[in-house]
């Protein structure tokens, strides 16, 4: 094999792995995402139990744990799984609002977020229709972090405390 022939098999070999592979990168200030998963044909995200939702008979866990599960589930399995989202950001880069859907583009959750001026959060609000739930976050000289967490369905209260010189970074 010539020096030519072996180039141009490198070369060929090296694009076809590239562009098989997934790019899911955006690049530069991104003010907002839409990510949803449209079904081609009737064969749809296998359900469990009859009552189960767009998302699995455990439903709807919250964005952290939805997005990790279909990661995991889309990409390393053969099965399918269903995600369908919009979030928008500050200036900053930083998540302001999430917005969930079912198959059908109806609201399944809105989050809000609130930040101060180090970018901290400050405020978390988890809400559904007459449902809300707020994280207020207070900082003491950048060591010690308060949660307060509401629920206002219940009027109940949770307080959670972190030490932030012992969190990883």
């Amino acid at each position: 094999m010539n020096k030519t022939n072996l180039i141009l098999a490198f070369s060929l070999m090296w694009f076809s792995f590239s562009f098989g592979q997934q790019k899911d990168t955006i690049y530069g200030k991104v003010k907002s995402i839409r990510e949803k998963v449209i079904f081609l044909t009737q064969r749809e995200n296998p359900r469990l139990f009859e009552i189960d939702g767009d998302y699995g008979h455990s439903g709807f866990m919250g964005p952290e744990s939805t997005i990790s599960r279909f990661k995991n589930i889309w990409y390393s399995t053969n099965f399918c799984y269903y995600i369908n989202y919009e979030r928008h950001y500050n200036e900053n880069g930083l998540l302001i609002e999430d917005i969930w859907y079912d198959k059908k583009d109806s609201l399944e959750n809105y989050y809000r977020y609130e930040y101060d001026k180090q970018d901290r959060r400050v405020r978390k609000i988890d809400s559904l229709y007459d449902l809300v739930y707020i994280d207020t976050h207070y900082y003491e000289r950048d060591k010690h972090e308060t949660i307060i967490s509401q629920n206002s369905d219940l009027d109940f209260y949770n307080y959670r405390y972190r030490d932030m010189t012992k969190m990883e970074n």
